[in-house]
């Protein structure tokens, strides 16, 4: 588990990854990132630390020590490049550490980041030849 407690650490971490075709089940695309998050939840007035695994225009997983339970509303804060998110969302799956929501307020930039990052994979790989 990272240290969270220089939650500045990696504000500006761009660190990201496209997931291959074959792992793409969902709706929406997704990428993985690593950033520190903030998590508010309604039971405590205190945020929890953690750090997201992967986000797409439906969801998000981040890996925590603190526990969450399915059902549980809450707001993740976090940084991406230089731009500050929150997001609401409900939790509908708890592995271990890591914690799955499913968001219906995702921000267009947002979506938008992540087609860009999708798009520029692909053109760097040449997966989208002469387009």
């Amino acid at each position: 588990m990272k240290d969270h407690s220089n939650k500045d650490k990696n504000r500006f971490s761009g660190r990201y990854v496209v997931f291959e075709k074959g792992k793409q089940r969902r709706k929406y695309s997704r990428i993985r990132l690593e950033v520190d998050c903030e998590i508010y939840t309604q039971r405590s007035s205190k945020p929890t630390f953690g750090t997201m695994v992967d986000i797409g225009a439906g969801g998000i997983r981040f890996e925590t020590g603190s526990p969450f339970y399915e059902g549980d509303e809450i707001n993740v804060s976090f940084f991406w490049g230089d731009r500050h998110f929150e997001i609401r969302g409900l939790v509908i799956r708890v592995s271990g550490k890591y914690v799955a929501i499913k968001t219906d307020d995702t921000p267009i930039e947002i979506k938008e980041e992540i087609e860009r990052r999708i798009f520029e994979f692909f053109n760097r790989s040449g997966a989208l030849g002469n387009l």
